[in-house]
């Protein structure tokens, strides 16, 4: 029976049968604006360079899908829950009566479900997934947890940022390095934090072939 938590690789020589491979993720931890998603990003261009089909994925992309559906976009047609708008104070109307920051109503409505403790926004990420992928996003031990559980062999890596914004909603908690096999520090410069992409990228394709 095939492990749902295994691709099966392509081997048309007679008689061979197909050898089970993990599906193997990396996962990235970090407080917000310390580079997690342009991290990611660069992974996935060096893999990509290296032959390696590999998804880009946040936990939070589901979360944020729900939330468009009461304020799709802003008066001017952009997107409420970009990078560039999640942080600024938006009339969501254009009429004053709705005011806020993004980012808080994202907050808040992860809050409302995460009270059940079963990581649904997480999990609908990862449903179905059959191919490698980058996680932009990995926030709380217990994701971190989940994740060692159902996929062991993925590749933790923590991203912290020498001017890191002080934050004390719960999903902006420091995670203890030791949790991670890689601790990256981003001090600002996109050719230095490219060179720990290589790192990681050089290193998850050893683990994909089992070193």
């Amino acid at each position: 029976m095939k492990n749902k938590n295994h691709i099966y690789t392509l081997d048309l020589s007679p008689g061979v049968e197909p050898k089970p491979v993990p599906l193997l993720y990396i996962a990235i931890h970090g407080k917000k604006r310390s580079g997690k998603t342009t991290l990611a990003k660069m992974i996935q261009e060096k893999l990509k360079e290296a032959s390696i089909d590999i998804d880009l994925v946040a936990f939070a992309d589901k979360l944020k899908d729900a939330c468009r559906v009461i304020v799709p976009t802003l008066p001017d047609g952009t997107d409420p829950f970009s990078d560039e708008n999640k942080d600024d104070t938006q009339d969501y109307f254009g009429n004053g009566e709705v005011v806020g920051k993004p980012r808080e109503m994202l907050q808040q409505v992860a809050d409302a479900f995460r009270r059940s403790g079963n990581g649904i926004f997480m999990r609908a990420a990862l449903q179905g997934r059959t191919k490698p992928c980058v996680i932009s996003d990995l926030r709380f031990v217990d994701d971190i947890g989940y994740m060692k559980r159902n996929f062991p062999d993925t590749l933790f890596v923590k991203i912290k940022r020498y001017d890191e914004q002080i934050d004390n909603h719960l999903s902006e908690e420091d995670i203890s390095d030791e949790k991670f096999a890689i601790v990256i520090e981003n001090r600002g410069s996109l050719e230095d934090l490219e060179d720990r992409a290589l790192y990681v990228a050089k290193l998850f394709e050893l683990k994909r072939f089992g070193y």
